[in-house]
């Protein structure tokens, strides 16, 4: 995140499975929004998103259904 007015640091947070944090530090930051520019352009676009999403229901009911027989 960063502030317009420069009044305040350019701050970075992070989260995984284990734990969430936010970094202050000026390479962390950058390093943080380096990877997350990168990972935006490998995700896919919302369209593909909601597909793939909704091809993933749809084989998770499918087997779900099956165990149910």
């Amino acid at each position: 995140m960063s502030f317009p007015d420069r009044q305040h640091d350019d701050v970075g947070y992070t989260e995984t499975f284990l734990r969430s944090g936010y970094v202050e530090n000026h390479e962390q930051v950058q390093e943080v929004t380096a990877r997350f520019f990168a990972l935006s352009k490998l995700a896919l676009d919302g369209h593909k998103s909601t597909e793939l999403i909704a091809e993933a229901a749809t084989g998770l009911w499918r087997s779900d259904a099956l165990v149910r027989e």
